[in-house]
């Protein structure tokens, strides 16, 4: 029993020692350089700047994300996301502006956003300013922010109508739900996030 005390001391110690330890001091990553900053980064001349996005290592906030989907209370749940989202947010802004500041580049800054919904951050930077990141090892991914043009809408044609449940409507009987419930998905919010 002593033994075994003795040996969840030392763990919980080793694990209180390797989440605190500070980003800068775990051991290198390599960060994987998109093909278009790659080639940004051989083009550009070191006053050069450019927005990139840049992805971190994750630092254990996702699983702190996951534990609070088990709040029963959706307000409560959300506001905890919330909370815990916001704080990885916040800490990444201050350390890549730390790590900025150790490489005496933080001057060729000019916008920095970190941001909540995903582990990283918006930045427009020198060049050396990005290299300097790219060294950082709790940089994953850099990638250069690239304007996506769309294809023009075309102009479409009427096309004949048929009023008739369809045969996949049916399959699943959303149509005796339509009818025979009453419940038609009115009031009910779907979004979708595509590029």
């Amino acid at each position: 029993m002593g033994r075994t005390r003795t040996l969840v001391g030392v763990l919980a110690l080793l694990g209180l020692l390797l989440a605190t330890t500070p980003v800068f001091a775990r051991p290198p990553a390599t960060a994987t350089i998109g093909p278009a900053a790659q080639a940004w980064l051989r083009t550009a001349a070191p006053q050069d700047s450019a927005t990139f996005l840049i992805g971190l290592v994750d630092d254990g906030t996702q699983a702190q994300a996951d534990r609070a989907a088990s709040i029963a209370d959706k307000q409560r749940r959300r506001a905890e996301v919330n909370r815990i989202l916001a704080d990885r947010a916040a800490r990444n802004g201050v350390a890549v502006d730390a790590v900025l500041q150790a490489e005496g580049v933080a001057a060729e800054v000019s916008g920095l956003q970190a941001f909540k919904a995903f582990n990283g951050l918006s930045v427009t930077a020198s060049k050396r300013a990005i290299e300097a990141l790219a060294r950082w090892n709790a940089v994953a991914t850099i990638e250069l922010d690239t304007r996506i043009m769309l294809d023009l809408p075309t102009a479409g044609s009427t096309e004949a109508t048929i009023n008739a449940v369809e045969w996949n409507i049916a399959k699943v009987g959303a149509d005796r739900v339509w009818n025979e419930l009453g419940v038609d998905g009115t009031g009910i919010v779907v979004g979708v996030l595509d590029s």
